[in-house]
């Protein structure tokens, strides 16, 4: 499915650009408990985009790197956002200063409104 694809690829980024990646740090970069994210973890290990190392001062983790193949993947995402940004920038470049004050100031508010929406149905 799409969210498992966004993930997937989610995770390959994260290890691509964090020192030492292990199951715990994924679990809190991508809000999940380490037993999904374990599950990703083993979903790309299985497809060999990502593999596991140990470090001699630390035989207990296992952390993670990008293989050939998962480096490539992570290239790819990469050259795409990029594209992307080029590609939007001429919208920002028009906005006024006011336009972007009154944007960030919707989204402070709908995020208020999310953060008590979900608060409400936790309390329930």
């Amino acid at each position: 499915s799409f969210y498992n694809l966004r993930s997937e690829i989610e995770t390959i980024e994260f290890i691509a650009k964090t020192p030492y990646p292990n199951v715990t740090k994924l679990a809190h970069h991508l809000y999940m408990t380490r037993g999904a994210a374990s599950k990703i973890a083993k979903k790309l290990l299985k497809k060999n985009l990502i593999e596991s190392y140990q470090i001699p001062q630390n035989k207990k983790e296992i952390y993670f790197r990008l293989t050939k193949e998962g480096q490539q993947i992570n290239d790819r995402h990469e050259s795409l956002h990029q594209k992307f940004s080029q590609n939007d920038q001429v919208i920002f470049d028009e906005l006024t200063d006011e336009a972007v004050s009154n944007i960030l100031e919707f989204l402070d508010k709908y995020n208020n409104h999310l953060d008590s929406s979900i608060r409400k149905n936790i309390e329930k």
